[in-house]
């Protein structure tokens, strides 16, 4: 909570359909719903742990089926990513939670009806290219770690072979900040009215020192711009 006002960011934790007693299929049917209604007109972040991280990464290459745009950033921690559980052997020693053997029940259980290697369940076996910035943290010593690298390493590879794509054209994204230097930047309420304090701290970030006022010459300046639409002055 505290985090989310800091960033000036709504977070919505949707409670989906869980294994044993649900399946997958069940959850994307729910989150794909969801989905279609956050995306509009929103910079989405979407995050999960664990199984859930697991399903982060598989919905957001499921997205590119189904023609619905990506979300802006992918934050993921321990990412379950192969639920088939065949990057042996797994160290469940170190992991002080997660044992190999159970996990691979878990993991037939939520793939239902689909094999444990499809991408919608196992996003391992996926397809990583036109994805968003993807961040993800692990720990040396837990049970998914070879697993997270082999994805991290998948991911990289798609990087790689995008840029060296001749048939297709290469983009520049540019992105831009509405109200640069305000406490309020990037966000849709830096159209409202600024407090008083954050208005002298931009005043004194754009012009040295406040208050920010302009001098004949810049007013000369500008208006010629005005009149003559050209820089030529």
């Amino acid at each position: 909570f505290l985090l989310s006002r800091k960033l000036d960011a709504h977070v919505l934790a949707p409670v989906y359909p869980l294994a044993p007693v649900n399946k997958a299929e069940q959850t994307y049917e729910l989150i794909t719903g969801l989905y279609k209604k956050l995306i509009k007109g929103n910079d989405l972040t979407v995050m999960g742990d664990s199984a859930g991280g697991g399903f982060v990464h598989s919905f957001c290459q499921y997205l590119k089926t189904i023609d619905l745009p990506q979300p802006q950033k992918i934050i993921t921690f321990s990412p379950w990513v192969d639920i088939s559980m065949s990057n042996t052997p797994y160290d469940s020693d170190d992991d002080p939670i997660l044992g190999e053997i159970g996990l691979r029940e878990i993991g037939k259980s939520w793939a239902g009806s689909w094999d444990t290697k499809d991408y919608r369940v196992s996003p391992l076996f996926g397809d990583n290219s036109n994805l968003p910035d993807t961040l993800i943290f692990a720990g040396e010593n837990e049970i998914f770690y070879s697993d997270i690298k082999k994805y991290v390493e998948n991911l990289k590879n798609a990087i790689e072979e995008a840029k060296t794509s001749s048939d297709k054209p290469t983009l520049i994204e540019v992105r831009t900040t509405i109200g640069e230097y305000s406490r309020l930047a990037g966000t849709n309420k830096i159209h409202g009215d600024l407090e008083e304090e954050d208005l002298e701290n931009i005043r004194v970030k754009l012009k040295g020192s406040a208050p920010f006022t302009y001098s004949e010459v810049d007013r000369e300046n500008l208006l010629k711009f005005i009149k003559s639409g050209t820089e030529d002055y």
